[in-house]
């Protein structure tokens, strides 16, 4: 099956984009308040402390986590500045094991839930409701991000929003199908 087609391609791009922190977004993503510094004081490896500080970074501005491939060379400067490291840090070492302790870490520390069966579950019946009342497919997939920063679920990406969108619309055209009276003669 085709995907359906949620956003315009440049939208779909901003949307799945590392973010690009301006320079006072920058002062509080990258401040290390005492949760952080007790999290950071427990790593061995610098390479570990930048990762964990881009990912927090870039999670509290999107919900969202990205691989340390796709971080902007001047957030990983910026974290090592901010850890007073004196020389590069080689980001090809931050495994992925390494972002997956850093993701439920992070989590943890702004009392997230990763994103689950369960809450592509609740997402699924919430796009349901959404649909039921007409909402565009673009107005829902932005409703349905509301949602999970109401509800404090990490942001799932584009495409997993798609898929729930796509069979709300299907499950949406199935029932109202059925619910149709034959024609009298």
């Amino acid at each position: 099956m085709a995907q359906m087609k949620v956003l315009s391609a440049a939208r779909k791009q901003a949307f799945n984009s590392v973010p690009k922190l301006t320079k006072e977004a920058t002062l509080g993503y990258f401040t290390l308040d005492l949760e952080t510094k007790k999290i950071l004081r427990k790593m061995q490896s610098d390479v570990a402390k930048v990762g964990f500080l881009v990912s927090k970074a870039y999670f509290q501005a999107k919900g969202r986590f990205f691989e340390s491939s796709r971080f902007f060379a001047a957030d990983i400067k910026r974290a090592s500045r901010v850890l007073a490291l004196n020389h590069a840090v080689d980001m090809d070492k931050y495994t992925p094991e390494m972002a997956t302790r850093h993701r439920k870490q992070i989590l943890a520390q702004y009392n997230w839930q990763a994103y689950s069966n369960e809450t592509a579950a609740l997402l699924a019946l919430h796009t349901d409701s959404l649909v039921s009342i007409r909402m565009n497919k673009e107005d829902i997939l932005f409703a349905l991000v509301s949602f999970c920063w109401m509800r404090r679920v990490e942001i799932p990406s584009y495409n997993q929003f798609v898929d729930i969108i796509s069979i709300g619309f299907q499950s949406y055209e199935t029932r109202m199908l059925g619910n149709r009276s034959p024609r009298p003669y």
